[in-house]
C-alpha cells in the first residue's frame, strides 16, 4: 500500500510539471514578448526557483529562448514549429485547395502548396495542369528548404531572429553553393514579396513562389509553379503567372484571417 501512495503521488507530481511547463509556454505566446524570470514566476504565481528549473528544461528542448542580452525569455523555434504545424493541418488545406484548382484551370499550370517542417520544405499537394507538358516535384517527400524557391520564401518571411538562424544553419551547411550570399537572397525575397529561383536540382526549371499567412501573421505554407527556364528575369508570360499566383495567395490569406495592414 506503501508503495502504491509513493507511485500515485509520484504520477501526480510529473502531471503538475507539466501542467506548469504548458502553463509558462501559454503565458510566453499570450505575452508575444520577451519576459525576465520575475514576471514570468509573478503571472505563473510559481516560485522563482521552479520558473527557473522549468525554463532551463525548455530552453535546452528549444521551446523557448533566452536573450543573450537581456537574459529575458521568449518562445523558441520549436514552439512556432508546433503551433505552425497546427494551425497547417488544420486550416490550410481546405481552404487553399479551391484556389489551386481554380489557378490549375485558368493557367492550365500545375500549381503547388508547400509547407515547412523544420529546415525541410514538403510539397504537400498538387493540382496537376491539363497540359502535356509537365514541370514541378514529387509531393510528400522533405527537399531542404534552401534549395527551393517555395522554401525559400518561407524561410525569408520567419521573424528576423528565426530567419537569421536559418541562415546560419545552411550557410554552415554543404547544401549550397554559394553560402556566403544566403542571408542576402532571404532578404531580397523578404523585400520583393516572391522567389523566382532556378532550381537546385536542375538548371533547366524555374520555381516561382509565394507565402500564403495566417491570422497570426505567419506565412504557413507557399504556392509555387514550375516553369521551364528562358533568361534570368521573369518573362511577361511568367510575371502575367506570378500576379496570378499571389492574387491566389492573398485571397487564401485573408480567408485564414490574415488582415494586410497587420503585415
Amino acid at each position: 500500500m506503501v508503495f502504491l501512495k509513493k507511485a500515485s503521488e509520484l504520477r501526480e507530481i510529473k502531471v503538475k510539471t507539466v501542467e506548469r511547463t504548458l502553463a509558462l509556454l501559454e503565458i510566453l505566446a499570450e505575452q508575444n514578448s520577451l519576459l525576465s524570470l520575475t514576471k514570468l514566476s509573478q503571472i505563473s504565481k510559481l516560485s522563482i526557483s521552479t520558473t527557473y528549473r522549468l525554463l532551463n528544461t525548455l530552453c535546452r528542448s528549444g521551446f523557448v529562448d533566452r536573450d543573450k542580452l537581456t537574459g529575458h525569455y521568449r518562445l523558441g523555434y520549436k514552439a512556432f514549429l508546433i503551433g505552425n504545424a497546427a494551425l497547417q493541418s488544420v486550416e490550410l488545406r481546405p481552404i487553399a485547395l479551391p484556389y489551386m484548382n481554380q489557378l490549375a484551370s485558368d493557367l492550365r499550370e500545375s500549381i503547388y502548396l508547400s509547407v515547412l517542417s523544420n529546415h525541410n520544405v514538403i510539397y504537400s499537394d498538387c493540382i496537376k495542369a491539363s497540359g502535356p507538358i509537365q514541370f514541378g516535384i514529387q509531393t510528400g517527400i522533405p527537399v531542404p528548404s534552401c534549395q527551393t524557391s517555395s522554401g525559400k520564401v518561407m524561410l525569408a518571411f520567419l521573424p528576423a531572429d528565426e530567419r537569421r538562424k536559418w541562415s546560419e544553419f545552411f550557410s554552415g551547411s554543404q547544401l549550397l553553393s554559394d553560402p556566403g550570399r544566403f542571408a542576402a537572397v532571404l532578404d531580397s525575397i523578404h523585400q520583393q514579396g516572391f522567389a523566382a529561383e532556378v532550381s537546385d536540382f536542375s538548371g533547366t526549371v524555374r520555381e516561382i513562389s509565394v507565402p500564403i499567412f495566417n491570422y497570426l501573421k505567419i506565412c504557413s505554407g507557399a504556392l509555387s509553379v514550375f516553369r521551364p527556364v528562358s533568361g534570368t528575369s521573369l518573362t511577361p508570360e511568367e510575371q502575367l503567372l506570378l500576379e496570378q499566383l499571389q492574387a491566389a495567395a492573398k485571397a487564401i490569406s485573408l480567408s485564414l484571417g490574415y488582415s494586410p495592414s497587420d503585415h
